[in-house]
């Protein structure tokens, strides 16, 4: 599951500072907390809000969720890479309108494993493969790249650096370092 922080006074101070973090697997219920947390902050006002992501695993429904969560808010969203971000995450970070990373930093274009919730093994194959295309065409709109470059890209498990990231178009900028 998702690493986010019980109702403390850290994770008060960072949605007052209008910033939630992602961490850990991004799964269905880590995806709602954060989508409720975006959508409350959205509400409050709408002045920009920021994730620090660092996502190493995820489940395909929980992003393309996310995802959907930041297009539909209307404050300006800042993803800031932290860690590793890979497979399904990713599309969760595209879908920010700013983008990004520490110099340390990676991501791994990487297609996510199946995951079926019915028994028809046909049904299941179409419902993923949907996913899959709509995952690569999220990162292809945020990169500018063809989406079966992402896909071709995904379907090899493609690891970058912050910097080969930037030349991919995924991250707009390095943050720097004080």
């Amino acid at each position: 599951m998702i690493h986010v922080p019980a109702d403390d006074i850290v994770t008060t101070e960072l949605m007052r500072r209008r910033v939630v973090l992602v961490t850990g697997k991004l799964d269905e219920e880590g995806a709602a907390t954060v989508a409720a947390r975006l959508l409350l902050l959205d509400r409050t006002e709408q002045a920009p809000i920021t994730l620090h992501i660092a996502c190493r695993d995820a489940e395909v429904e929980a992003a393309t969720t996310l995802a959907a969560t930041i297009d539909l808010i209307g404050s300006e969203t800042t993803a800031i890479a932290v860690g590793s971000i890979e497979g399904a995450a990713v599309a969760t970070y595209a879908a920010a309108g700013r983008r990004l990373a520490h110099p340390h930093a990676s991501f791994v274009l990487r297609d996510p494993a199946p995951q079926s919730t019915t028994d028809d093994i046909e049904v299941a194959a179409e419902l993923h493969r949907r996913r899959l295309d709509e995952l690569h065409q999220r990162v292809a709109a945020a990169t500018g790249r063809q989406p079966e470059e992402v896909a071709a890209d995904a379907h090899q498990g493609r690891l970058l650096t912050a910097d080969e990231a930037i030349s991919y178009g995924l991250v707009q900028h390095l943050t720097t370092q004080s």
